[in-house]
């Protein structure tokens, strides 16, 4: 099957996002639908951050940024505070990190930091590339030491993978959606994840490894959007401006999910179709 995305007077080949292997995954969360548990211990916890929300692998995130810095924050429906997850500088490792990494990993470079913490830890994530080798991913105490698990909620190891090891059933399903398509391929999450860009579109696609087709995306340029979607948020959301834009294609649905910002007040999304409906 290969859709169409018509934007505008531009005519590509493009399907979108959809649901993920738990139906709830990366799904935005209103404010007032998150569970007044989850609330309560992350008012005790961070009491000047106002947070966006979203559900992801079952469970409550919270998204927001301090000093320049991105945190998400993570909840069980009953409150229990899960992990804490702050983006830092690579300059601020600390020196037995950085040690550590230059005795055992010559040649690499720090990539991304994050600094973990969790009911019974605190680490560093980081990730390692150097060219022409595969990249590393290290959790790593503050005084240099490895450490094994960590806060992983996801049920499947993620990684890349090369086109020879997606499943049959799955290239055959691509195939046919895509077939002049060359993808970079990634299991997460337990879905196969077919990544390729067309023109000035980031397009994802995931599969589960039967071959069914479970979600694809693809990232829309502002200025791309239709105009009938444009004309009702500056009808119905003065002052607003569209933020990020994103068509969303599922078995049984598509839309674009827009993220709308104004200076002052919250930020919202909205599903809306390409002819201009919105979806509750």
């Amino acid at each position: 099957m290969k859709t169409k995305l018509f934007i505008w007077g531009i005519a590509l080949i493009a399907i979108t996002l959809g649901i993920t292997a738990c139906s709830d995954d990366d799904d935005n969360v209103p404010q007032d639908k998150v569970p007044a548990a989850v609330k309560e211990t992350f008012n005790q916890m961070f009491p000047m951050a106002t947070p966006k929300w979203e559900m992801e692998f079952g469970m409550y995130k919270a998204e927001w940024k301090e000093e320049g810095h991105n945190i998400d924050a993570w909840f069980m429906r009953n409150g229990e505070w899960k992990c804490t997850d702050r983006s830092m500088l690579p300059t601020s490792l600390p020196q037995a990190v950085i040690d550590y990494i230059v005795t055992n990993y010559p040649g690499y470079h720090i990539d991304d930091v994050d600094y973990m913490e969790t009911p019974t830890a605190t680490y560093y994530e980081i990730e390692l590339e150097k060219k022409g080798a595969p990249d590393v991913e290290l959790k790593i105490t503050a005084d240099g030491k490895l450490i094994e698990g960590g806060f992983e909620p996801w049920t499947n190891t993620d990684g890349d993978v090369a086109w020879k090891n997606v499943p049959d059933a799955v290239k055959q399903t691509f195939r046919k959606m895509y077939p002049n398509i060359n993808a970079e391929w990634e299991l997460e999450r337990g879905l196969y994840k077919a990544e390729w860009e067309e023109g000035p579109f980031e397009i994802e696609a995931f599969f589960k490894a039967d071959g069914t087709w479970v979600i694809t995306k693809t990232d829309v340029p502002v200025g791309n959007l239709p105009t009938v979607v444009t004309n009702y948020v500056s009808t119905n959301y003065p002052g607003y401006t569209i933020d990020d834009a994103t068509f969303i294609e599922k078995p049984e649905a598509k839309y674009f999910l827009l993220e709308l910002e104004k200076k002052g007040a919250a930020d919202i999304y909205l599903k809306i179709t390409e002819d201009g409906n919105v979806i509750a």
